[in-house]
């Protein structure tokens, strides 16, 4: 007995064949799952985290110190500054400046002490001599103005006399004479008039 060849299955057309139903619910599904992963990638990112304030302790602390003062002048400064002040004010407008100046001085000075008592006294001399000068000239015209009974203008003179000299020898002579131009001025000034009372005559 000789065997045969197996007999081949046929295949029926509903098992070759896919059903075309399934195929779109697959295809639907695939595209509702890509639908999603879109949707999913493009969102908005989530937010970020604002920064934490510095704490202020942790700024370094900056302190001010106060400027330091400028270097105290020397003795030749000092000497210096005098002779400039006395040459270019003749009319000793800064003469309170120069004794300031002359009295630092004589504290730095030392064994110094004596050439800056020479200044000072060189200096006050020479106040004195201007002084004098400029009160001569005051009081005599002054003088004039009073030998023409004009005793107002004679004060207003000498009322005139330097500021920066009022406290000369000098100035004592000043005052002097304006006391005795005022003196003069009100014995020379005419009576107050009286007023002549009328009498009235009866018709």
């Amino acid at each position: 007995m000789q065997g045969g060849p197996a007999p081949r299955v046929r295949e029926t057309p509903r098992i070759r064949r896919r059903s075309p139903l399934g195929v779109i619910i697959a295809g639907a599904a695939a595209a509702a799952l890509a639908l999603g992963i879109a949707l999913a990638a493009g969102g908005s990112p989530p937010p970020e985290a604002a920064p934490l304030p510095s704490s202020p302790a942790a700024a370094p602390v900056q302190v001010q110190l106060p400027p330091k003062p400028p270097p105290a002048p020397s003795l030749e400064e000092l000497l210096s500054r005098v002779r400039e002040i006395s040459q270019a004010d003749l009319m000793f407008e800064r003469r309170d400046k120069v004794v300031g100046l002359l009295k630092e001085a004589a504290g730095r000075a030392g064994s110094r002490l004596e050439e800056v008592d020479q200044i000072a006294a060189q200096y006050g001399r020479k106040f004195e001599q201007a002084a004098a000068r400029v009160a001569d000239f005051t009081q005599a015209e002054a003088k004039r103005m009073a030998a023409k009974q004009k005793y107002a203008e004679a004060i207003e003179r000498l009322d005139g006399y330097p500021a920066a000299f009022k406290a000369s020898r000098s100035a004592e002579q000043i005052r002097a004479l304006r006391q005795d131009f005022e003196r003069q001025r009100v014995e020379s000034a005419p009576p107050a008039s009286q007023p002549q009372r009328q009498i009235a005559r009866r018709p």
